[in-house]
This record gives structure tokens, sequence and C-alpha cells, in this order.
């Protein structure tokens, strides 16, 4: 498993949405395609899989060549992804306790916003 696998890159995105709303944040987009470390080509890619699955709700905006997603937010159904799936527990597993320190700087990175 790489940093940058599909599941690796849900599992920090869906950590960071939750995390935020927990702390009373309101998440910022930017600061979580930063912390999943993947080019906007990507991010595209796995923002539209996880509205596709229900997994988040965001508010999509298409310009020429562009797509840009506002008021980000983890849904009841991603939670439940993010903690009963088996691939989100071997990918927390395989990350450890790096990603937690990670996640929390990025939050309070996002309060200061």
């Amino acid at each position: 498993m790489a940093a940058d696998d599909f599941d690796v890159v849900v599992f920090k995105v869906l950590s960071y949405l939750y995390q935020c709303i927990k702390d009373g944040v309101e998440p910022n987009p930017a600061k979580a395609q930063e912390l999943a470390k993947i080019n906007p080509v990507y991010w595209r890619a796995v923002v539209s899989d996880l509205i596709d699955r229900k997994l988040v709700v965001a508010t999509v905006l298409k310009t020429t060549g562009e797509t840009l997603y506002y008021d980000l937010r983890i849904t009841s159904a991603g939670v439940d992804y993010l903690n009963e799936s088996p691939k989100m527990r071997k990918v927390k597993e395989f990350l450890g306790t790096a990603l937690d320190v990670a996640i929390h700087i990025a939050v309070e990175a996002t309060k200061a916003l």
C-alpha cells in the first residue's frame, strides 16, 4: 500500500472532514487536498467518487477547465464507511498514529484561515 493509493487518499480526506466537524471547524477543501498530497486531477477524481457514493456532499462549481468544491462535508454514510469499512480499517492500520498528528495540524491550520 502506498501513501497515494486511492483508499489511502479517501481515508485521509474523510478523516480530515470528520475531525473538522467534531472540532466545530468549517472544512477547507484545499486543506484536505494538501493533507492528501495529491494533484488536482486526482483530487477531482476522489471527491467526485465520494460524492457519487454519498460519503460526502459539496457544492460543485464547474468552470472552463476547472471544477471547484465548496462546503465539502462528510455525511453519516461517510462516517459509517470510515469507521466500519474493512478497507478503511486496513488503511488506518497502515498509516498508524502519524496521520492523527497530521490531521490535528491540518484542522488547526484550517481554524486559522
